[in-house]
């Protein structure tokens, strides 16, 4: 949605990124490291994420009833060209 909105904003509005506006976009798909996009995004862990939910279904099938537990995975923000710095 980012990057779709970054080629909308700089081709149909005339903006220019970050000067006019910053965009930050979520889950660091490999397109926001592109030259053209150089997404500010944050990343997650997806490996972990879809390790630990599997973990979380497996101990609620075998034990039913049970609170589910919640996990926290902590990600991480990378800054790349699309937000202006504030000064």
């Amino acid at each position: 949605m980012a990057i779709a909105f970054m080629d909308v904003a700089r081709n149909e509005f005339n903006l220019a990124i970050p000067d006019d506006i910053s965009v930050v976009g979520f889950d660091d798909i490999s397109m926001s490291s592109w030259p053209n996009y150089m997404l500010t995004t944050y990343h997650q862990h997806i490996e972990a994420l879809v390790e630990n939910t599997i973990s979380i279904l497996l101990q609620a099938l075998k034990n039913p009833g049970m609170p589910i537990a919640h996990q926290y995975i902590q990600g991480k923000f990378v800054e790349r060209s699309t937000v202006k710095e504030i000064s």
